[in-house]
């Protein structure tokens, strides 16, 4: 086989294997086209898929981290739903803001008025795929190993924490 014939038949290989690639992903990867909207945000996984929606800080209930991409690096109008209903509070919202890979994260508090249902974030106008969520009784405890309260939790039950402490793992 000549040089110039192993070439093509070279050429030809990688284009099948980038069409192969392409009709194997397992999920659609949407395109803005100069001119029209962006696509809609996609999650892909929470750190919660369960929880209570009340105590903790706030009675707001627990943190859940939602992480994806297309979320942009600033709320502005942009809302994360949970089975319909707006949440409670917003702690945390960015592009490129996870500790790995750089997905976006999103760090919500669902409040009391939730419902079980799917999170789905909204930016710009267009929902994104959705999460399943399940509401459930619970509690709620601040672990922080150092603190000068941490003695507290050998008490039944134990005292309630001065100050919440979220560490996502972040340096």
């Amino acid at each position: 086989m000549t040089s110039e014939a192993s070439v093509s038949r070279w050429r030809r290989m990688v284009v099948i294997a980038a069409t192969v690639t392409l009709v194997c992903s397992p999920q659609a990867v949407p395109v803005a086209v100069a001119g029209t909207e962006a696509p809609p945000p996609r999650l892909f996984f929470t750190d919660l898929e369960s929880g209570p929606v009340t105590g903790g800080e706030g009675d707001l209930g627990v943190f859940i981290a939602i992480y994806g991409e297309g979320f942009g690096s600033a709320r502005g109008s942009s809302t994360v739903t949970i089975g319909g209903t707006e949440v409670a509070r917003y702690v945390d919202w960015g592009a490129d803001n996870a500790p790995a890979r750089g997905l976006d994260v999103i760090v919500v508090q669902a409040g009391g008025s939730v419902t079980s249902g799917d999170i789905v974030v909204t930016v710009g106008g267009q929902p994104g795929n959705g999460l399943p969520f399940t509401v459930r009784d619970g509690s709620i405890f601040f672990v922080a190993p150092n603190d000068p309260d941490s003695d507290d939790a050998t008490t039944d039950p134990p005292a309630p924490r001065s100050e919440p402490c979220i560490d996502r793992g972040r340096p």
